[in-house]
Formats: C-alpha cells, structure tokens, sequence
C-alpha cells in the first residue's frame, strides 16, 4: 500500500459507516482457524447442545478489521488499542455473518490520536450474535 491510499485521522467522523463485509462460517474455515490458533476444544469437533456444530467466537475477530479497513485504510504505524467483544449467539457452521459497523468517535488521549469504533456481527436472519468495540491509536 503507498502512503497516499490510506485515511488519515481528519478524515474520519463520528457516524460514517464501514462497507458491509460477509464471510460463510464453511467446515474448512473452521478447521482452519482451529489449526491456526491450536484450539482443539472438542465443543468445536462434535454436535453442540445447539443442534449444530459451532465455531470458536473469536474467529469473528479475524474479519472485524476487513470491514473497517476496506473503507478505512490505515497509515503506516496505527496500532491496535483495545478490543471490548460481546457474544450473543453461537456461531453456527455454515451460516453466512455479515459484518457491518460505524465511526462511534474520535479523540486526543495522552497527546495520541484515537478514533472508537463499533462492529456488529449477524446471522442470515438478522440476528445480532456478536459485537465489538475497537480502539485505534493512529501515529500521524
């Protein structure tokens, strides 16, 4: 990426919206998050009190960044601040999750620009199953 294709901090505003993202929960990605990380909790190997298989929530986390970087390219040197999640659902093999998300603000901290945002995660139906509150520090 050349430092001109990325957003700078005084371009962000509270409220903007990220491109809406969706991955599909598939066997394949599950087994391979599960190799990646080494979670072998055999929740995730077998049929759940749910009815299904599930896959580990914290796969979520891996996509979450697609969305808000696809309309927020980050500068060279933004750091990862903080990640608050919420787990509402489980996350079912083979549903399809769409990641959606907004600006919630930005601000000075410490003489450091951050800027606050926040993702949902929903199932086909529409359902909210996870959300995540991220903060970034951005060095410009």
């Amino acid at each position: 990426m050349s430092p001109t294709n990325f957003v700078r901090f005084e371009e962000i505003e509270p409220g903007q919206s990220f491109i809406r993202t969706t991955v599909v929960l598939s066997p394949e990605l599950i087994e391979s998050y599960k190799d990646v990380v080494g979670d072998r909790n055999p929740l995730y190997d077998e049929m759940s009190t749910f009815g299904c298989r599930v896959a580990p929530p914290t796969l979520g986390a891996i996509y979450l960044f697609r969305s808000f970087y696809a309309t927020f390219p980050p500068p060279p040197g933004r750091l990862h601040a903080s990640l608050e999640c919420d787990f509402f659902q489980p996350w079912r093999e083979g549903e399809i999750i769409t990641i959606s998300g907004h600006v919630v603000d930005k601000y000075l901290k410490r003489g450091k620009k951050y800027v606050l945002f926040q993702l949902s995660f929903t199932d086909e139906h529409g359902t909210e199953i996870a959300r995540a509150r991220v903060e970034e520090a951005t060095p410009e």
